[in-house]
């Protein structure tokens, strides 16, 4: 991760349990200090696609962190990190969302254990060839 995008998700969950509320790309643009409101909206979605943010198109205040955010940031996220206006259904894709990526988390650890065992079996039979030799 970009040392730019930590400093983006401290800032907005700094902002978050300040303010009670999630801030706007001004708001981060000035508060980074980032040069435009441009490069924070391509930061935020590079973030988005690695999962550490989800933003709500045509809201000037979308933006929210994942658990994903919360684990590389080190916090715990709590009530004071959601604020109490968030819509029901933001938090139901949150929900979803962290059920995917612990599906696709157990996949990941799935296939690590398979290609780890097909390792040893190779270099298992590299030593067989060489002994050999």
């Amino acid at each position: 991760m970009k040392k730019q995008h930590r400093a983006i998700l401290s800032f907005i969950v700094d902002f978050h349990v300040i303010n009670g509320f999630y801030p706007t790309m001004r708001e981060i643009c000035d508060g980074v200090p980032i040069s435009s409101t441009s490069v924070v909206r391509y930061h935020l979605n590079k973030m988005t696609a690695l999962g550490y943010v989800t933003t709500r198109p045509g809201r000037a205040r979308g933006i929210s962190l994942t658990d994903k955010a919360f684990t590389l940031l080190e916090i715990s996220p709590t009530k004071n990190i959601i604020s109490a206006d968030e819509d029901h259904n933001l938090l139901q894709e949150v929900q979803r969302l962290q059920m995917q990526m612990d599906s696709l988390k157990r996949l990941h650890q799935a296939q690590i254990a398979a290609y780890e065992k097909e390792r040893e079996r190779l270099i298992g039979e590299l030593s067989r060839l060489q002994v050999g030799q």
